[in-house]
């Protein structure tokens, strides 16, 4: 029982970045893969994602009747940039976003401590490197041959002051479509874009990793956080009736944000 615990330990951490990075193995019979296709073309004031102010945190869950032996886990995602072009019309806005996979930081501690009880379970360093590794390499996220992951809209409605935007995101070759809900301000000649979503394993075309027949396993769903910060390049000409002053300054000042966020800690 204990080598069986031992090997639980050691294998956990693995299962919780197989999820984000195709954490597991694409399902038999998925559909021929697709990339993200292009942003539509809109006319409309271009924005830059400011990714040293943007943060995008994804929550790993453990599950099964193992589960105390393991470990939740939080990936940052570094390096975004991506660009956003606004419409007089929601419909004819559109954005594209990517980050290197080589940029997920696995469980950084300040931002793993930062999210409570659940994420308290001590990691070591020698654990989050095997698990980062493993994360990288072919069986999973293969780095080397999809070295980026993508979110395009597809399609963006109003929904009240926020938006519903249909999110086509691509992790290796696989792509699919996710509705996000986005709140979004205008301040102070920057963009602030707010909310969060889930996104499982089946919508990805993945089979979660398991282990012991399933007694250690890795949830379905992985939950993602997101404060993005887009800017206006200098001299471009800006659409004032694109966004309205104060849409969703509620949700977006109240600190409701990703916790242990670069916003959330008042640093925007």
């Amino acid at each position: 029982m204990l080598a069986i615990r031992k090997a639980a330990r050691a294998a956990l951490p693995i299962l919780g970045l197989v999820l984000l990075a195709s954490c597991a193995a694409p399902r038999p019979g998925t559909p021929p893969p697709s990339g993200p296709p292009p942003a539509p073309a809109v006319a409309g004031a271009p924005w830059q994602i400011d990714g040293g102010q943007s943060q995008v945190l994804v929550f790993v869950y453990k599950e099964g009747t193992m589960a105390r032996i393991g470990h939740n886990h939080v990936l940052s995602v570094q390096q975004i940039t991506g660009e956003l072009q606004l419409g007089d019309d929601p419909a004819q806005s559109a954005f594209m976003l990517r980050f290197p996979v080589s940029a997920i930081v696995v469980d950084d501690p300040v931002l793993r401590g930062a999210q409570g009880p659940d994420f308290q379970t001590p990691i070591t360093d020698t654990g989050v490197a095997g698990t980062r590794e493993h994360m990288l390499a072919e069986p999973l996220l293969d780095a080397a041959h999809f070295p980026e992951i993508t979110l395009a809209s597809a399609q963006i409605q109003p929904a009240g002051d926020d938006w519903q935007v249909l999110t086509r995101i691509t992790v290796r070759d696989h792509t699919a479509e996710v509705p996000v809900a986005v709140q979004l301000e205008r301040r102070e000649g920057s963009l602030l874009l707010h909310g969060q979503f889930t996104v499982t394993h089946t919508q990805l075309g993945l089979t979660p990793m398991s282990v012991m027949f399933g007694a250690l396993k890795v949830a379905d769903a992985l939950r993602v956080e997101f404060s993005l910060v887009a800017r206006q390049p200098q001299g471009s000409v800006s659409n004032s009736n694109a966004v309205p002053s104060g849409a969703s300054s509620s949700a977006l000042l109240s600190g409701d944000k990703p916790r242990g966020s670069s916003l959330a800690n008042g640093s925007s």
